[in-house]
């Protein structure tokens, strides 16, 4: 890892980034919506949404780990906590997650980040599937949407009718299947004010856009602009120095950089887990 920070820092200083550049304040930050909804309606607009049953062994099975915490859960738990974090300071409301190439793991970190904000019962959590390409979450939690997000995003479908509920706080938008054109859709000036009421009118404190990769198609560059922040999610020996530079540089052109994560590392440290007590 400190060979890779080191390559990443040294990228940057050939293209003329500074660390504060690369790591924290590009220009653009969305515009919050104007607020229209009482309290009382929002919280009911969350106790409206369906709400699902998800299967532990699928959960396992998609190495989806942070729904009831725990030691496996504590990777995510850190990144959420740095990522709340980072959103409370700046004031930033949508994180992008992203990554160099297909095949990172990104989404399965975005489930897990999800799930690991939803255990803080003051958080109301959303994960927006926006890699209509190939999108994975509701495969990943074994769930069949009712409609696909992209309807929701293309104004044929209203929000509830797309979003499943897991418990008070956490709800998911997912895909039924690839979308045939993602990224002419992304593109209209609709998705923005789609955006706009689904944050207007269920206020979340947090939203989560599982993106599609940057380097592959053009896909995500259309969605970039319109979140505070991405993270980016980097696979250990498979995501070269050179993926990694230039899938940061495309987002920073855009947006703010908040991290990089390493995914599918073979080892943790030593205290990995610490503080947990057997169950």
């Amino acid at each position: 890892m400190d060979r890779l920070s080191e390559a990443i820092s040294k990228a940057r200083a050939a293209r003329g980034d500074s660390p504060a550049q690369a790591q924290s304040l590009p220009a653009v930050t969305t515009k919050a919506p104007v607020r229209r909804w009482h309290p009382e309606d929002i919280t009911a607009r969350w106790q409206a949404l369906k709400q699902v049953s998800l299967s532990r062994r699928k959960l396992e099975s998609s190495l989806i780990v942070a729904k009831d915490g725990g030691p496996h859960s504590a990777p995510f738990d850190m990144l959420r906590t740095k990522v709340l974090h980072q959103m409370r300071t700046n004031g930033w409301r949508r994180i992008g997650i992203t990554s160099p190439l297909m095949g990172c793991g990104k989404s399965t970190v975005a489930v897990n980040l999800a799930f690991s904000f939803a255990r803080n019962p003051e958080i109301r959590t959303m994960l927006l599937d926006t890699d209509l390409r190939r999108p994975s979450i509701a495969n990943m939690l074994g769930v069949t949407p009712s409609a696909s997000f992209f309807s929701v995003l293309a104004g044929r479908v209203q929000f509830e009718g797309c979003a499943l509920a897991f418990g008070p706080n956490l709800c998911f938008a997912t895909n039924g299947r690839p979308h045939r054109s993602p990224s002419e859709l992304m593109q209209l000036s609709q998705v923005a004010d789609e955006l706009d009421r689904i944050d207007a009118e269920y206020d979340p404190d947090v939203m989560l856009f599982d993106l599609a990769p940057i380097l592959q198609t053009d896909d995500a560059l259309s969605v970039l602009q319109k979140l505070d922040a991405v993270v980016i999610v980097a696979a250990a020996e498979v995501t070269s120095v050179k993926e990694l530079d230039q899938c940061e540089a495309d987002v920073a052109a855009n947006t703010n950089v908040l991290g990089v994560v390493l995914n599918k590392a073979r080892s943790v440290g030593q205290n990995y887990g610490y503080g947990y007590a057997p169950s």
